[in-house]
């Protein structure tokens, strides 16, 4: 069952109750009942209801009967779905195809286990002074050079490539496969697009988001396709760029603040990987 936790910027009742009237999605997944009961997923359900930015929709390949009415008594949305056989394949022709459904002005494609939300980081649209179709895409902070894991996962990407279609890539930043956000449009463009290329292999051996940092050596040439970086830009404070000592913040009174903008993240991503983890964990216990 999920239970209420406080985040620091202090919202109040209403604007829980407004989140519910949003027009803006966070579209999630939740993968099994320990998964549901983590810590993790419970932290991260509050803190999209504590900060009121919107509309969460949880998809899942089973609900338990506690959960779907938990999750749907407050205002939210558990969509349970059917074939899901490799999870980080599968997931995108799920996403894709709500995407293509909803009614939704602009949605945020995000992991659920690791991330915690500051504020509305729906606000970036305003803050980029962006219109008409786009997405955002979140780097690390990183290179695929700088960390084994996602040098690792590109090259076991690229590994039945041939000739010019396979990329240099250790010097390329990693793009984050656990936060998009943009129009409904254009994210169901980009989700069809992993789901599409990977679907060739039935156990492929590369995550999703080797698959998206492939396809961007292309998508980088559309010009309503923009990355945001957690060193200029307040959207998405990632852990991995922590531990890798290439991103740093400053924290007071228990929020993640950008150096270089002075203004609090939005959201931290992989936050469970740092050195602030037990804190955020006792914090949101109290």
């Amino acid at each position: 069952m999920l239970h209420r936790y406080c985040f620091c910027n202090n919202p109040t009742h209403e604007n829980q109750i407004m989140s519910f009237l949003h027009d803006n999605y966070i579209f999630t997944w939740a993968c099994g009942q320990e998964f549901l009961n983590s810590s993790g997923f419970l932290t991260f359900c509050n803190s999209v209801e504590q900060v009121g930015f919107g509309q969460l929709v949880v998809f899942a390949d089973k609900f338990h009967d506690d959960w779907y009415e938990s999750l749907t008594m407050l205002g939210h949305d558990a969509k349970q779905v059917n074939g899901v056989y490799y999870l980080l394949r599968d997931r995108w022709l799920h996403y894709a195809n709500e995407l293509y459904e909803t009614k939704a002005k602009y949605v945020l494609l995000c992991d659920s286990k690791d991330v915690i939300f500051q504020d509305d980081p729906f606000k970036i649209v305003n803050d980029l002074d962006l219109s008409g179709e786009f997405a955002i895409l979140c780097d690390e902070g990183i290179t695929h050079g700088e960390n084994g894991w996602n040098g690792g996962d590109q090259f076991r990407c690229q590994i039945h490539i041939v000739g010019e279609w396979k990329k240099q890539f250790l010097e390329r930043k990693v793009l984050n496969g656990g936060f998009l956000l943009g129009t409904p449009k254009k994210l169901a463009s980009i989700a069809m697009m992993i789901w599409s290329n990977m679907i060739r292999n039935p156990q492929p051996p590369f995550s999703d988001q080797a698959m998206l940092n492939y396809l961007y050596f292309w998508l980088e040439k559309d010009p309503d396709i923009h990355v945001c970086n957690p060193i200029d830009h307040n959207l998405c404070l990632t852990g991995q760029g922590m531990i890798e000592e290439k991103v740093q913040c400053t924290v007071k009174n228990g929020c993640f603040i950008n150096q270089k903008t002075k203004k609090q993240y939005y959201a931290f991503h992989q936050w469970d990987r740092t050195e602030y983890a037990e804190e955020i964990k006792i914090k949101e216990y109290q």
